[in-house]
């Protein structure tokens, strides 16, 4: 999942007509739970600034078997600041697999093998790792999901979450020279610009692509796509490579295809599963020579849905039945739930998801008071009081899965079995329903990406649509699309209604609204429905007799529209409609 917005000051002449291209920093951006961070900052506050590779994953639990992290080793190539010496060091992030349970975290630095890039860290204060690389040098990003910068190693270029850096000599090694008063350290032996390949230039022939089907197509759901050409090479296997837009940084840079996904290819097809990630715009061949072309068209993502990686295979995730009732339940930690404002900007957020269109079983009920977000069982709403984000970040979502052996189908079954999202209480705000204002972040936009990433929707590029990688300050996304966020998050719904083996139990979607009158008897008051949240055209209204209802609800002074109403009359219920009120069923 991510909102981030531009803390950027003036910059000395100098350092503008080094970054002159990066993307304008006048404007406030957000992405989904970070804020950016100028890359002059991150410069002058990092500890640590090293060049290098990514070259193996482990994945591990923490001590108190809470979190899942990677530790990442990285094949150090410069060191820019701080003093190592190592060959080799370990960086490790949040989320990852081991075993049959996983976390993926929205946002955070997420690596593939093979890239290489500049990283900003810290020393690490995670423990548990496996690996043998020395305690001083284990590192931790210091500056979340913005702490690498991927290099393009094909047109040497450069990409973060926020900008894209048109030239890795002018715009990156430029500024880190200007700002820096240190010797670059030299240790392992790579030249960006230096051309490699298995054959001498003058035999290497460029792919040629011809064409490409189709042009609209959905990431993660394992569509497939088919790329017709020439000089693609034999096997996907050497330099051979292909590339999608990333959606999570807006198509900045491109995301390699893992060899999971490639079905087909020859010198002339390739048929491809479109990852999770991808992202509207064009897509990069590299064949074995080394040489790459580019489509002269682009692909359109409607929507992304999440993958779990396991071992190098990808499954889709299903929803489940969480809280014995078909879905999932939420609870506010005590400092969320002192926030109204907050509880009722999340909770139109969660009624938007509920609507008809989509119909997901999400509610909430109760408090907590655990000091942390953790894989506990419990889905959290929370502040970061007791367990605090970093100065740069707005928001996470952690969404934890389990796998199952499905005999019959010869494979693993992985569910999400639970979901926390934590927000950080030190920015602006605006709580709504008032429409946001500049400066301010828009907390039920926020809420409503972020239960995106719980329904497993991924980032896509579209601007305007609630699941697109980024939001400005100021601005708000409170409306579902129906191609991208409707149809994208009932695709998912559909496959989590039926046939889960391993005793797990799928989704029911819910439609119910039940009568408590736990506060009052107002109608219009979500503290008075089970669901926590008023109904609506969507909902099948119950209304119980005086037994099990500790009031008995009335409509003044507005119009309510339900799909359906049962009064249980036969035991005293009542619904009290006032002549400035009204009900109607859908169809009215």
């Amino acid at each position: 999942m991510f909102y981030f917005v531009n803390l950027s000051k003036a910059i000395s002449l100098l350092l503008f007509l080094a970054l002159i291209s990066i993307t304008n920093y006048s404007q406030l951006r957000a992405q989904c739970g970070d804020i950016e961070i100028p890359f002059r900052t991150k410069i002058s506050n990092t500890p640590f600034i090293i060049e290098g590779r990514v070259i193996k994953q482990k994945s591990f639990w923490n001590t108190g078997n809470t979190l899942i992290y990677t530790a990442n080793i990285i094949e150090v190539y410069k060191v820019f600041k701080g003093k190592v010496t190592a060959a080799k060091i370990e960086v490790v992030t949040q989320g990852g697999t081991v075993y049959n349970e996983a976390l993926i975290v929205h946002p955070s630095m997420e690596l593939m093998i093979g890239q290489v890039g500049l990283f900003f860290l810290g020393h690490s204060t995670v423990v548990n790792s496996k690996s043998k690389i020395p305690s001083s040098f284990k590192f931790q990003p210091y500056h979340g999901a913005q702490s690498f910068i991927h290099f393009d190693e094909v047109d040497k270029s450069a990409a973060d979450p926020f900008n894209r850096y048109n030239s890795i000599k002018a715009n990156i090694y430029g500024p880190l020279t200007a700002l820096l008063t240190s010797t670059v350290i030299t240790i392992g032996t790579f030249d960006i610009y230096k051309k490699k390949g298995p054959v001498k230039r003058k035999y290497r022939v460029a792919p040629t692509i011809t064409s490409s089907s189709p042009d609209s197509i959905n990431a993660g759901t394992f569509d497939t796509i088919t790329i017709l050409g020439s000089n693609f090479g034999t096997s996907y296997t050497g330099t051979a490579d292909l590339e999608f837009k990333n959606a999570n940084n807006g198509g900045s840079g491109y995301s390699s295809v893992a060899s999971y996904h490639v079905q087909t290819w020859n010198d002339t097809v390739i048929k491809c599963l479109v990852p999770s990630g991808a992202g509207t715009g064009t897509f990069r061949v590299t064949n074995t020579s080394s040489e790459t072309t580019t489509s002269s068209g682009s692909i359109f993502v409607a929507y992304n849905h999440t993958n779990v990686n396991s071992g190098g295979t990808y499954y889709k995730p299903h929803l489940r039945d969480d809280n014995s009732s078909g879905g999932y339940t939420y609870e506010y930690h005590n400092d969320m739930n002192d926030s109204t404002e907050a509880i009722g900007a999340f909770e139109r957020a969660m009624m938007n998801w509920r609507h008809c269109g989509v119909q997901v079983n999400f509610g909430r009920t109760g408090t907590n008071n655990f000091k942390c977000n953790a894989s506990d069982g419990s889905n959290i709403i929370m502040w970061d009081d007791s367990c605090a984000l970093g100065g740069s970040t707005l928001g996470v979502s952690y969404s934890y899965y389990s796998g199952c052996w499905d005999a019959g189908a010869g494979d693993w079954f992985w569910t999400l079995s639970e979901n926390d999202v934590k927000f950080n209480d030190s920015f602006t705000w605006n709580f709504g329903p008032d429409d946001v204002v500049g400066g301010e972040s828009d907390f039920e936009s926020v809420s409503l990406h972020e239960l995106g990433h719980s329904i497993q929707l991924g980032h896509i590029i579209n601007s305007g649509r609630v699941m697109h990688y980024q939001i400005t300050t100021g601005t708000q996304e409170r409306v579902l699309d129906q191609e991208s966020d409707i149809t994208g998050a009932n695709s998912i719904i559909t496959r989590s209604t039926s046939g889960f083996p391993c005793s797990t139990v799928h989704v029911v979607i819910d439609d119910t609204a039940k009568w408590t009158g736990t506060t009052d008897t107002t109608w219009y008051k979500a503290s008075n429905w089970d669901i926590n949240m008023i109904p609506d055209s969507c909902n099948i209204v119950y209304i119980p007799g005086t037994s099990s209802a500790t009031t008995q609800p009335s409509i003044t002074g507005d119009t309510r529209r339900v799909k359906k109403i049962v009064i249980q009359s036969s035991d005293a219920a009542l619904l009290k409609i006032n002549s400035t009120g009204s009900l109607k069923n859908q169809t009215d």
